[in-house]
């Protein structure tokens, strides 16, 4: 009965030894890839902004209502925040016949995929293809049939 006992305590303790182990070796492996996925993302931040800074905007509206956009995506992503921004931005592409830079579009278009609420996607993919349409400096050619 003592044998039993000692056997007992021993396989629970290389159990626990085990069960530690196995934690730390988990814990390891996703801090290591945390940091790989977290450079990629700041080298496409700081690539979208320098080509946000080349753009020329046509309207100083739209430059600050990407700009917003921009700001809210890296924060948090709220989308009672994004809401109203997208939406004054799809106004403003709708209402000019000036042509908007490609960041727009770029940056809807990460939007349109990556954002986790269903009606921001569609929002940002609707006001990208505004973006598109106005890009091209002629509205409602090829991209403006598909999105009817």
């Amino acid at each position: 009965m003592n044998n039993n006992s000692r056997k007992s305590k021993i396989i629970f303790f290389f159990s626990i030894v085990a069960l530690l182990g196995a934690a730390a070796v988990l814990h390891l492996t996703r801090a290591d890839h945390t940091v790989t996925t977290t450079q990629p993302a700041s080298q496409t931040a700081v690539a979208w902004t320098a080509a946000y800074n080349e753009a020329d905007f046509s309207s100083s509206e739209i430059r600050e209502l990407v700009r917003r956009l921009q700001q809210i995506m890296q924060a948090d992503r709220n989308a009672e925040m994004l809401r109203p921004v997208i939406i004054q931005l799809g106004v403003h592409l709708r209402n000019t016949n000036d042509p908007v830079p490609l960041v727009v579009a770029d940056l809807l278009r990460d939007l349109s995929v990556e954002h986790p609420v269903k009606d921001i996607r569609l929002m940002a993919y609707i006001t990208m293809i505004s973006a598109l349409q106005n890009e091209a400096g002629e509205s409602g050619v090829g991209i403006g049939f598909a999105a009817r």
